[in-house]
């Protein structure tokens, strides 16, 4: 309001948040907009890097504006990842190091507080099941955080012969919380056919984040008629240390009853991938046969599930240490 949304539902409120989110960058102040009514139209990748607080807010989101590759919110780190060169006797001794079992690694020590990826894409170490998938391959590839000392947590899977690309990311040292609001979905995705994921709310990429105490559905007068999948409302991208807590989420529509109107693929209300030591607590998103998987993820280690009841959990991509505690994963399972 400050910056001159209208709150009518004719204008994008989204062009004066994504303003707001700016100058809260810009000056490292907290947002907090306790309530109020906003529509957010065209508006995509509105930044959130500090704390905010909705509380009983509503935003209505439009989605016949999704796009692609741009989320309505970014939850970013000022830190990026940065390549990690070693001398040939490093690198040697880190391969022969990096196995099963191994707690220290005392060549990646300057990199404390990062998360790390290791990758080799000339060997592959996963393919999908499935006609459907054929040729869908995964590379031999490492996630895991460096404390102090070169102290790793995440447990190792792999052996490395070589590698082609080691980054490290620094974690933010501290914590960056979002309280509160709810949205309202139009249900209305481009798109009549599959040709890929659309984004439709956050896309977080900060390590030590969490978002809580949030509600999400759609409109009372509308319906998911999209012909597209979605990503995700929320998806975690190469982070350690998020939690969602106290949220109601909804599956999306798959497997409706005319063919012609199927979604091409799976789609979801949380995505993510490379993911470390997180946690999803008290949350619920159920729904029907006609629903597709609230959850699907990508190399994930250290997942955990707590007092959740959700439709379906999906595991694509290699998954260690998954627990799941006091919860109902409901119609649809858990699928591997």
């Amino acid at each position: 309001r400050m910056f001159g949304a209208k709150c009518d539902g004719a204008h994008d409120d989204g062009v004066q948040i994504k303003q707001a989110h700016q100058f809260a960058q810009l000056h490292g102040l907290p947002v907090i907009q306790p309530a109020g009514e906003f529509w957010i139209m065209q508006t995509n990748e509105i930044p959130i890097t500090t704390n905010v607080t909705w509380g009983n807010t509503i935003f209505h989101i439009d989605e016949k504006f999704n796009q692609k590759r741009q989320p309505r919110f970014i939850v970013s780190s000022r830190h990026s990842g940065q390549k990690v060169e070693l001398d040939g006797a490093a690198k040697q001794s880190l391969l022969k190091r990096l196995a099963p079992g191994v707690q220290i690694l005392p060549e990646l020590a300057a990199y404390r507080n990062c998360l790390v990826s290791i990758v080799d894409s000339g060997d592959k170490i996963g393919f999908r099941a499935g006609e459907r998938y054929q040729g869908q391959s995964w590379d031999r590839e490492e996630l895991f955080y460096v404390e102090e000392g070169g102290r790793i947590l995440g447990d190792i899977a792999w052996e490395f012969n070589d590698y082609t690309s080691l980054t490290a990311t620094l974690c933010d040292d501290s914590f960056l919380v979002i309280d509160g609001g709810g949205f309202y979905l139009s249900g209305d995705n481009p798109g009549t056919k599959y040709s890929g994921y659309y984004q439709n709310g956050f896309r977080i990429q900060r390590s030590r984040t969490k978002i809580q105490n949030q509600w999400v559905g759609l409109e009372p007068d509308k319906q998911d008629v999209s012909m597209e999948p979605r990503s995700g409302f929320y998806n975690l991208s190469r982070v350690f240390n998020v939690t969602l807590e106290n949220i109601r989420l909804i599956p999306w529509e798959q497997n409706r009853s005319d063919p012609a109107r199927v979604v091409g693929a799976g789609t979801y209300g949380i995505g993510g991938s490379r993911m470390l030591n997180c946690t999803f607590r008290n949350i619920t998103a159920e729904g029907t046969l006609l629903h597709w998987g609230v959850f699907g993820t990508n190399l994930n280690k250290n997942f955990r599930i707590e007092n959740c009841q959700l439709n379906r959990v999906d595991v694509h991509f290699h998954c260690w240490n998954l627990t799941i505690q006091d919860s109902v994963i409901g119609l649809r399972g858990i699928s591997i």
